[in-house]
């Protein structure tokens, strides 16, 4: 089967984080870089980058409509239904990852197709963030998370996402993230769960690329799709890889955190 990585994008100052690794991983037979911006820097920088590395990336243009930001991705998305190919979305500011990250969940998601969306092990994700608490690898000096989907501190209190970076990077200093790993957790309670970096097989979609009911993709493929199609989510505890911020907490998050990151992608 196919497997193709698709990246809504996007943010210059993000994806030149994000690129190094996705050059790394194994896995992925093409990437698709989403043109969701209309931002000229942007928009040269992502063809510059998959001119230089046209053997596996491509940039695809808003196939309908025009750029809402976040609300005009499910013209994507609601096209990736082809029956024989795994698609793989990746946010733009996913701004680590382990290099075998993709690989796993790729291998998890052809072992396990009863689910309907496969996560990967997202540090500052709503549910995520929950699950390394009560692991142990992320404190609790922001806020206790719940499990709940509508928690407003997962999602918006930009010292949760402060504290997921600082635990991580203790953990990537010390040589320890493998703490962060579990073999899998599955949502039987159709939980929203932010689609940070997600895997679905393109014959699980309408197959007529309608329009999605919700103008927001993430309610629409992490709730109602999973609801009408009675099926379950699944996060692959050993696909380890870090999302930056929601745009709720961007404000809040100092620069010196994308700095870091910066610098470790250098090294990759």
């Amino acid at each position: 089967m196919k497997v193709v990585g698709v990246i809504p994008a996007g943010r210059t100052r993000f994806m030149k984080i994000l690129f190094p690794y996705l050059l790394q991983q194994d896995g992925i037979d093409e990437f698709e870089i989403w043109e969701n911006t209309n931002n000229q820097e942007d928009i040269e920088f992502m063809h510059k980058f998959a001119n230089e590395h046209n053997d596996k990336f491509s940039v695809q243009p808003l196939p309908c409509g025009g750029v809402e930001g976040s609300g005009s991705i499910r013209h994507f998305m609601r096209f990736c239904c082809d029956p024989d190919i795994l698609y793989v979305r990746i946010d733009d500011d996913v701004c680590w990852m382990a290099h075998d990250c993709l690989s796993k969940l790729v291998q998890f998601r052809m072992d396990n197709p009863e689910h309907f969306l496969v996560y990967a092990n997202i540090v500052n994700n709503n549910i995520c963030s929950y699950l390394h608490q009560a692991m142990g690898v992320m404190s609790r000096n922001s806020a206790s998370l719940t499990y709940e989907s509508s928690c407003g501190d997962a999602m918006v209190n930009p010292e949760v996402a402060c504290e997921a970076h600082d635990c991580f990077r203790r953990h990537f200093e010390s040589g320890e993230l493998h703490k962060y790993h579990f073999n899998q957790w599955i949502d039987w309670q159709n939980t929203r769960i932010c689609i940070n970096l997600i895997s679905w097989f393109g014959k699980d979609m309408y197959q007529d690329g309608r329009d999605f009911v919700n103008k927001n993709e993430e309610l629409e493929m992490s709730v109602r799709l999973p609801e009408v199609k009675q099926m379950t989510k699944a996060i692959c505890g050993t696909a380890l890889a870090v999302h930056y911020s929601y745009g709720t907490q961007l404000h809040g998050i100092p620069d010196s955190y994308l700095d870091w990151y910066k610098s470790v992608a250098l090294s990759v």
